[in-house]
């Protein structure tokens, strides 16, 4: 498969703004991969670049294409570039192996570690931080 990297230069308004507003030194990019082989789209994933580290946003594959390892080559150009870049820390994002047991097999694969953040804990100031506090602390 070809993995090719794409810039995101103004592909969508929140990438546009984050750049408006970030200075031009602060090391924040983010990066379209896509894998073709024969023409056909194989896998897709956007990556953002904050400093040394590298966050996988989203992505997708061609469930057809599979057997060619479409995924796992955007995969590997993304980790290649993150090196290129100076990155120490590409984080996968989320995995949840009762809810997504596919997206959780091919994340484990790629030989990370899983890191268990704490849950979430919200202040409340004012009578509005209260009530949305009240809603977040029920969706759990």
């Amino acid at each position: 498969a070809r993995v090719r990297g794409c810039q995101l230069r103004g592909a969508g308004a929140w990438v546009k703004r984050g750049r408006e507003r970030s200075p031009p030194d602060a090391g924040v990019e983010a990066k379209l991969f896509v894998a073709r082989h024969e023409g056909r789209f194989g896998a897709g994933a956007v990556v953002i670049r904050c400093g040394s580290n590298t966050h996988y946003l989203w992505g997708g594959v061609d469930r057809e294409m599979s057997g060619y390892r479409t995924g796992e080559a955007v995969q590997w150009r993304v980790i290649q570039w993150a090196v290129e870049k100076g990155c120490k820390l590409y984080d996968l994002e989320g995995i949840d192996p009762i809810k997504n047991p596919g997206t959780y097999k091919f994340k484990k694969k790629m030989g990370g570690r899983s890191v268990t953040l704490p849950k979430l804990r919200t202040r409340a100031y004012g009578a509005r931080g209260s009530l949305l506090k009240a809603i977040l602390d029920r969706r759990g």
